[in-house]
């Protein structure tokens, strides 16, 4: 996918349907409870009917597809990891030994894990392999990834996504392992808002407090040495992007072109979120933000950018498994739209507003 072919393709995203929102309203005020007394659960289950256009949408069908990668910042010591420890990850998740490996198989939701650029590679029959290179370029010494892998990497997700939209899945869930990758993601941050990176720059993966204050610098001096525009998502994802990020993007990007709803996870996928609605506004309608991450800096983005997480679980684990964790409630959110009797069924005098 070129430029000019993902320009055209984000020129089909349409708005959600209002009329069919509308008729979903009524029903959740018909039911036996007072008006909007389910809150956000409300919202969410209006909102996907608009997205799947119709008045009994579904979530019956849901995948995550979880996108590892290596980040060449790694070398400026911002992660307490070694680059070995994605690999070794990525062989956690297929052996059911992860977080998202457990969420996933408790909440029926197929889990795919690719391989978009590690260091160490997973000679597994069970992982896809889309290797774009081994690893991003170390983003403080040049830009993280040439404009053609970039491209590549998006398409890779818009890819997988529209594989399985065309299979039939109607909600899907974006995770992500690659050690390095919250620099990556608070770099994105603070290009595309112009927040101090100290404000928007966390432990990540357990790196000691006294070492944040350095991997807030090394992003200083990145978007310093790069200067992406903040109104270019591309710009910004070759300077200081992952491979996970873009595919992740990608993901996003697809869901909106074909009609269906993403669950977005934490703060790294966030990042992925707000390039995705860089590239077009509309995106924001079709991604669902499942929790408030505990990551440094979080809900200072979410106001920025009016995002209304579903709940707050102080969670920042990352592979997607916030967005996994939420699946039960969006379960039991549709069980009451369908199931709840009306004020006429049960016999109930209505209540007058």
């Amino acid at each position: 996918m070129n430029k000019t072919e993902l320009s055209d393709l984000l020129k089909t995203i349409s708005s959600l349907d209002s009329n069919i929102m509308k008729d979903i309203e009524k029903r959740w005020d018909s039911l036996t409870k007072p008006p909007q007394s389910l809150g956000k659960l409300e919202t969410l289950i209006t909102r996907l009917g608009g997205v799947q256009k119709t008045r009994e949408p579904v979530i019956d069908k849901r995948t995550i597809l979880c996108f590892a990668a290596d980040h060449g910042v790694v070398a400026e010591g911002v992660s307490p990891s070694k680059q070995v420890v994605t690999a070794e990850m990525v062989m956690n998740f297929l052996n059911g030994g992860a977080a998202i490996s457990v969420l996933s198989d408790c909440c029926g939701c197929e889990l795919k894990v690719f391989n978009t650029g590690m260091v160490h590679k997973v000679e597994d029959p069970r992982v896809i392999q889309a290797p774009i290179a081994l690893g991003t370029a170390n983003m403080r010494r040049t830009r993280a990834m040439t404009e053609e892998q970039v491209l590549q990497a998006l398409s890779t997700g818009f890819e997988a996504a529209r594989v399985e939209i065309n299979a039939g899945r109607n909600l899907l869930l974006c995770g992500e392992m690659g050690v390095g990758n919250t620099t990556s993601a608070s770099a994105i941050y603070a290009a595309l808002t112009g927040i101090d990176p100290h404000k928007i720059t966390g432990t990540g993966a357990g790196l000691p407090r006294a070492r944040v204050d350095h991997k807030a610098q090394v992003i200083i001096e990145t978007l310093k040495l790069h200067n992406p525009d903040s109104a270019d998502p591309m710009d910004i994802l070759s300077a200081v992007g992952g491979f996970e990020l873009a595919a992740m993007c990608g993901v996003m990007l697809a869901g909106a072109v074909y009609g269906c709803a993403v669950l977005v996870d934490g703060f790294i996928s966030g990042a992925s979120a707000l390039l995705a609605m860089q590239f077009n506004p509309l995106v924001k309608d079709y991604l669902f933000f499942s929790h408030q991450s505990g990551e440094d800096g979080f809900a200072e983005i979410c106001r920025i950018y009016q995002i209304d997480p579903l709940v707050d679980l102080n969670m920042r684990l990352g592979e997607g498994t916030g967005a996994v964790m939420i699946l039960p409630l969006i379960d039991n959110a549709l069980s009451c739209y369908y199931k709840m009797a009306t004020f006429a069924e049960a016999g109930v005098t209505e209540i007058l507003i």
